[in-house]
C-alpha cells in the first residue's frame, strides 16, 4: 500500500478547520502528517463537507474517515479505531429560555443541528421530532447569531469556538452535557487489515509529540509558582494593613462622637420599618390568591398560594419566567414566551392588565388562572405585582356547559348545532381561498331492525362503536358529527383544487369508511354484521350553497346509494361520478401498459442558434393498443398519484440510456446530448441517486451526455435534500436543467445554490414574445438572470422565425420546438439528421 485517502469534516476546530485562506489546519492535520512520516504511507488528506464525507466513504471514494462517533446504524457499515479524544455533546440554548437540561426538555422546541450529526440520531431516539438542519457548525451558530434559531445540539469544542468568533457567546446558555461521544478513525466493514495499519501508524507518534501538537491548538494553562504567589501577596497584604490602620487612626476620634446620636435614630427607624415588614409578610402570605413580585419577566418573590398553585417549593420559582413554569402555548394559541412579554410591557406603561394564563405542574397537571398585573414601587424601584387566581374548577364547569350544548351525549361527537356553525365556517373558507371541500352523509343500513330485535341499549353500543371507527377513517383535522338517530356526517376541508382531484380524495375517505363499518361488530358477546350507505357532495363556497343547501344534497346523495343497493357510496353530481370512473378505469389500463410494453420515447431535436442540432429531449408516448395515442396530460397526472410514476420514470431513464449508447456508435454522434424529464415524485425517493447511478453503469453511455430536467416545484419541495442528490449525482457529469423556469415559486436565494447547468423557458412565455410585451419582458429578465448565474437558457416551444430572432437577440443559445422538427420516434429521429446533413 503505498497511499491512502482519508476524509473528514473541515468545520471542526480546533481539530481541523480552514484559516481565513482556506487552508485545512488543526490537530488532525499535524497528526496525520507524522502517521505519514511514521509508515510511508502517502495521505491524501480531504477535509470537506460532512456529509459528502459520509458519502464518499459509503460510496467506496474514501478509505478512511475520521472525526466520527460510534453509534449503532455506523457499527454495521464500519470497523472502529480506539477513542482517541473524548467529546461533549450540549445544547446550547438562548438567554432568554429557561428549563433546557436534557432530551427531555427540548419536546416542542425546534433544535437546529448539523446535518447527518450523530446528535440527531440520538435526539430522535428521545422523542425530539423538529430539527432545522444546517451544513455545518459554523452555519448553525451564524444562524443562531441572526435569531433564526435559539436552540441547538453541538459538540462543545467547536460550539465555544465559533460563538467566541461570532461574538455571542454571552447571547446562550449551555446545558448540562447530553452525553460523551468520542472521536474514532474507521474503515469500511470486514477491512481489518487497513485499520490495523492506522492503529500501528499512530502508536508510533510519541507521547511528547502528541504533546507539542495538543500545546500548539489548545495554549498552555499560565502558572505561577508558588514562592511568587505567596511574595505577591504577601506585599498586597502589608499594603493594605498599614493604609487600613492609617484610616483608623485619622477616622476613629470622629467616628465615635456621631456614632452615639445615630444609633438611637437608626434603633428607632428599624424598629418601625421591621413592624411594617412584618404586617406586610402577614399580608402576602395570608392572602387567598397567589401573589408575585416580578423585575420584568423575572420572579423576585411569591407567596404560599404560588407555591401551592404550582406545586413548586418557592426557591424553584424565584429566579425563573412565567413561561418557564407553563406549556409553549397557550389555550388561545398564543407562545407563551410571547405573550408574556406582551403583557409585561403593558404593565409596564402603566395600564393595569387582566388575561388568562395557563401553567404546566411538575406532574403534568395543568392550572388555568386569571392574572391581574400592575405596577408596584419597592423601595424606589418600578416592579410588578402578579395576583394570580385558580380559575380551573369554572374552565372545568364552563367546557362541560359547552359540551352539553354543543356535543352529542351519546358518542361524544359534535351534534348538528355544531356542525351548522362548522359548516358556515368551512363554505366561508372555501369560498375565500379558492378550496374546495366534501359533505359526507352517512346512514347506517337497516339499523332499526337492530333496534326492534335487540333493543336500544345494543343499539346503542353500535352507535358508539361507529363513532370509534369514523374517527379512524379521517385526518386529525377532519370533523365529524352525529345527527341523530344513525345518521352520521364527515366534513372534508382543504382538498385539492381540481374539482376532479378533490372528488378522488373525498371518495378514498367515503370508501374507507364504507368498508370499516362493513366489518363486524361485537355488541354485548354478539357479533353483528351492519353496512352503510354514503353520500358525498363537493362545495366551492359558491353563493348556492348554504350549510342547509349542501346537508341536502348529501343526504339525496346519500338516499340515490341506498336505492343502488345499499353498502355503497354515491355523488350528488352525476357527471362527477362518471369522471371517477373514467380515471379508475385509466389507472386500471395504466397499471397493463408497462409490462405490455405500450410505452415508447419521441424524441425531440435541440439546436444551437446556427440550427445545428446538438442534442435532444425524450418525450414518453403512450400506444394504447384500443384508445390509440394518450396524451402525456391525460395520464402523468394519474400515474403520479397512484406511484406507477416511478417505475415509469426508471423505464424512460434506462431507455434513453440504452437509445444514448446505440447513438453514440453513429459516426458524428460521439458527443450528442439527450435531457430526460424527472417526476417530481421520482426525485423525491430516498434510493434516486443510487437508481440513476445503477441505470447509467449498467448502460455504459458517458453521463456527461444525460441532461435531466427537474421542475422547480419539485427541487424546491426540500432543497438541503435536492442540493445533496444533485451533488452526488454531479460528481458523476450529469447535467441539470430547471424545465418549465418561470412558472413555478423559485426563490433567488435557492436558485443560486442549487447546482444547475440550464434554466429551459416555459412555451407559454415564448408563445406570445412578439406580441404580449409583458411575456418578452419575463423572457428577456429569464434569459439575464441566466448569464448573471452562469446559467445557459434553453427556450422550448419555438415555432416562429419572429421568436428565434427574438430570443437569438437577447442572448438565448439552445432552442427546442415545431420549428426544428416535432417528436419523432428513433428511427425517424435519425433519419431526419441525416437529410439536415
Amino acid at each position: 500500500m503505498t497511499s491512502i485517502r482519508v476524509v473528514l469534516d473541515d468545520n471542526y476546530p480546533p481539530y481541523v478547520f480552514r484559516d481565513a485562506n482556506g487552508q485545512v489546519q488543526g490537530i488532525l492535520r499535524d497528526y496525520w502528517k507524522l502517521w505519514e512520516q511514521r509508515t510511508g504511507i502517502a495521505v491524501d488528506f480531504a477535509a470537506m463537507d460532512w456529509n459528502k464525507a459520509q458519502a464518499m466513504m459509503a460510496n467506496g471514494e474514501a478509505d478512511v474517515i475520521d472525526t466520527l462517533f460510534e453509534t449503532e446504524e455506523r457499527k454495521k457499515l464500519f470497523d472502529f479505531s480506539a477513542a482517541y479524544a473524548r467529546i461533549e455533546v450540549a445544547i446550547y440554548f438562548h438567554q432568554s429560555i429557561g428549563g433546557i437540561t436534557d432530551a427531555e426538555s427540548l419536546k416542542g422546541f425546534a433544535v437546529a443541528a448539523k446535518d447527518g450529526d450523530a446528535c440527531i440520531e440520538y435526539l430522535r431516539a428521545r422523542g425530539v421530532k423538529d430539527f432545522r438542519l444546517y451544513p455545518s457548525y459554523e452555519a448553525e451558530i451564524k444562524a443562531a447569531g441572526q435569531h433564526e434559531v435559539r436552540i441547538l445540539c453541538v459538540d462543545r469544542p467547536p460550539a465555544e469556538y465559533f460563538f467566541a468568533r461570532e461574538g455571542t457567546a454571552e447571547e446562550f446558555r449551555r446545558s448540562p452535557p447530553l452525553y460523551a461521544g468520542e472521536f474514532h478513525r474507521a474503515v469500511r466493514k470486514g477491512n481489518s487489515e487497513l485499520l490495523r495499519i492506522v492503529e500501528d501508524g499512530f502508536a508510533r507518534i510519541t507521547p511528547e509529540e502528541r504533546e507539542e501538537i495538543d500545546q500548539r491548538w489548545f495554549g498552555e494553562r499560565l502558572h505561577y509558582g508558588a514562592w511568587q504567589r505567596a511574595a505577591r501577596y504577601g506585599g498586597y497584604l502589608a499594603l493594605f494593613a498599614l493604609l487600613a490602620f492609617s484610616a483608623l487612626v485619622v477616622w476613629n476620634w470622629s467616628l465615635r462622637r456621631r456614632v452615639g446620636a445615630r444609633t438611637e435614630e437608626l434603633s428607632l427607624t428599624l424598629n418601625s420599618l421591621r413592624e411594617t415588614e412584618a404586617r406586610f409578610r402577614k399580608l402576602f402570605e395570608q392572602a387567598n390568591d397567589a401573589i408575585y413580585i416580578l423585575r420584568g419577566t423575572t420572579v423576585l418573590d411569591c407567596n404560599q398560594c404560588a407555591e401551592t398553585l404550582q406545586g413548586l417549593p418557592r426557591e424553584r420559582i424565584v429566579g425563573q419566567t412565567p413561561a418557564s413554569a407553563s406549556p409553549p402555548v397557550q389555550p388561545n394559541g398564543r407562545s407563551s414566551e410571547e405573550l408574556m412579554h406582551e403583557v409585561v410591557t403593558n404593565a409596564q406603561s402603566g395600564q393595569p392588565v387582566l388575561f388568562d394564563w395557563r401553567y404546566l405542574r411538575p406532574d403534568g397537571s395543568f392550572v388555568d388562572a386569571e392574572v391581574s398585573l400592575s405596577l408596584l414601587d419597592i423601595g424606589g424601584e418600578t416592579c410588578l405585582q402578579a395576583i394570580v387566581r385558580d380559575i380551573t374548577e369554572r374552565k372545568l364547569a364552563e367546557a362541560e356547559i359547552e359540551r352539553l350544548a354543543y356535543f352529542d351525549t351519546l358518542t361524544q361527537l359534535p351534534n348538528r348545532r355544531l356542525l351548522q356553525d362548522r359548516l358556515r365556517q368551512a363554505l366561508a373558507a372555501s369560498k375565500r381561498r379558492h378550496a374546495m371541500g366534501a359533505l359526507l352523509f352517512i346512514d347506517l343500513d337497516n339499523f332499526k331492525t337492530l333496534n326492534d330485535t335487540r333493543g336500544h341499549d345494543v343499539g346503542d353500543c353500535l352507535l358508539k362503536e361507529v363513532g370509534h371507527r369514523l374517527r379512524k377513517c379521517v385526518r386529525a383535522e377532519d370533523f365529524i358529527a352525529r345527527l341523530g338517530g344513525d345518521e352520521f356526517v364527515v366534513l372534508l376541508e382543504d382538498l385539492r383544487q381540481l374539482p376532479h382531484e378533490a372528488a378522488f380524495d373525498a371518495e378514498m375517505v367515503a370508501q374507507k369508511i364504507v368498508e370499516s363499518l362493513r366489518q363486524p361488530f361485537l355488541l354485548d358477546a354478539y357479533e353483528h354484521h351492519s353496512s352503510a350507505s354514503v353520500g358525498l357532495y363537493l362545495f366551492s363556497g359558491a353563493p348556492e350553497e348554504s350549510s342547509e343547501e349542501i346537508l341536502k344534497r348529501a343526504d339525496a346523495a346519500m338516499y340515490q346509494a341506498k336505492t343502488s343497493g345499499r353498502n355503497t357510496l354515491c355523488f350528488f353530481d352525476p357527471a362527477m361520478q362518471q369522471s371517477l370512473e373514467t380515471r379508475a378505469a385509466l389507472e386500471a389500463e395504466l397499471r397493463r401498459a408497462l409490462p405490455q410494453r405500450q410505452f415508447f420515447l419521441a424524441f425531440q431535436a435541440k439546436v444551437d442558434s446556427e440550427r445545428r442540432v446538438v442534442g435532444a429531449e425524450a418525450l414518453l408516448r403512450w400506444q394504447h393498443p384500443e384508445r390509440g395515442l394518450i396524451t402525456p396530460g391525460q395520464f402523468i397526472p394519474v400515474a403520479e398519484e397512484c406511484g406507477l410514476i416511478v417505475a415509469i420514470g426508471n423505464w424512460v431513464l434506462e431507455s434513453a440510456c440504452v437509445q444514448l449508447r446505440e447513438w453514440n456508435s453513429l459516426p458524428g454522434w460521439e458527443n450528442f446530448r439527450l435531457a430526460v424529464n424527472v417526476s417530481g415524485r421520482q426525485f423525491r425517493q430516498p434510493d434516486f441517486v443510487a437508481a440513476v447511478c445503477n441505470i447509467v453503469r449498467n448502460s455504459g453511455v458517458d453521463a456527461r451526455q444525460l441532461t435531466l430536467e427537474l421542475t422547480e416545484s419539485s427541487v424546491l419541495d426540500n432543497v438541503a435534500d435536492s442540493i445533496e442528490k444533485m451533488h452526488a449525482l454531479k460528481t458523476l457529469g450529469i447535467v441539470f436543467s430547471m424545465d418549465d423556469f418561470g412558472t413555478g415559486y423559485s426563490s433567488l436565494s435557492y436558485l443560486k445554490r442549487l447546482p444547475l447547468d440550464e434554466l429551459k423557458i416555459d412555451q407559454s412565455f415564448v408563445r406570445d414574445i412578439s406580441s404580449d410585451a409583458g411575456d418578452a419582458t419575463i423572457v428577456r429578465t429569464i434569459i439575464a438572470m441566466g448569464q448573471n448565474l452562469g446559467l445557459t437558457a434553453v427556450a422550448e416551444g419555438v415555432e416562429s422565425e419572429s421568436q428565434l430572432e427574438f430570443l437569438k437577440r437577447y442572448g438565448c443559445t439552445l432552442f427546442q420546438g415545431y420549428l426544428f422538427g416535432r417528436p419523432q420516434s428513433a428511427a425517424d429521429f435519425v433519419e431526419a439528421q441525416r437529410q439536415r446533413e
